[in-house]
């Protein structure tokens, strides 16, 4: 249940399942077996964009599966979106609610309930390690209404839950169930692609 909770925490912000953003339409129709390749999204391009630094330490790792697109404002979305994940990742590792790239890369929804979600973890002394991958990824992006979705499952079978206090991993906790999840972003005035809004849907079986 731990590692469910941070399997949430870590990769969306929110765990409802019933909202819905607006305008978005449902998943495709088709589900994914699952993770196909090793491959990951090239490091992004620097955009000229100032941004706070974001630290994991070397058992925390995230691999983002390669998206088939050239355009330089989807690659620009799914840029921010790694940096959203990758600053959450260390506000539950680090147990600090002040990084700066926690509220730099989320904002509105989906800022609340990742600092909710986060303040559990820390009260409960719990973190995590391990590899997760992020597969089955779709951007779509509305550049006159500065609006962008992002599409994606999560696989966090690698990842175990520790004891905050004294980094003792639980060998039993690894989660085996693949979660979906819709984020919406919106471009901020400094040209950040912020998440505004989480939801994750541990139902599908698009995963």
């Amino acid at each position: 249940m731990a590692t469910a909770a941070l399997l949430l925490t870590a990769c969306g912000g929110d765990d409802g399942v019933e909202e819905e953003i607006p305008g978005v339409d449902a998943a495709g129709e088709s589900p994914a077996d699952g993770p196909d390749g090793e491959d990951e999204t090239p490091p992004p391009q620097d955009d000229g964009i100032e941004r706070p630094e974001i630290e994991l330490p070397d058992e925390v790792t995230n691999v983002f599966e390669e998206v088939a697109t050239d355009d330089p404002v989807e690659l620009a979305v799914l840029a921010d979106h790694e940096r959203r994940v990758n600053s959450l990742d260390e506000a539950i590792v680090t147990g600090d609610l002040e990084r700066p790239a926690l509220g730099f890369y989320s904002s509105g929804e989906a800022l609340t309930s990742a600092v909710e979600w986060v303040e559990s973890l820390i009260e409960n002394d719990e973190s995590f390690t391990g590899t997760t991958r992020y597969y089955d990824r779709e951007v779509t992006v509305d550049e006159e209404a500065g609006r962008a979705t992002v599409r994606y499952c999560i696989d966090a079978s690698e990842s175990l839950t520790t004891v905050r206090s004294t980094g003792e991993v639980d060998p039993d906790s690894g989660v085996t169930v693949r979660v979906h999840y819709l984020t919406q972003l919106d471009r901020n005035e400094a040209g950040v692609w912020q998440t505004t809004e989480a939801v994750a849907d541990p139902e599908t079986n698009r995963c």
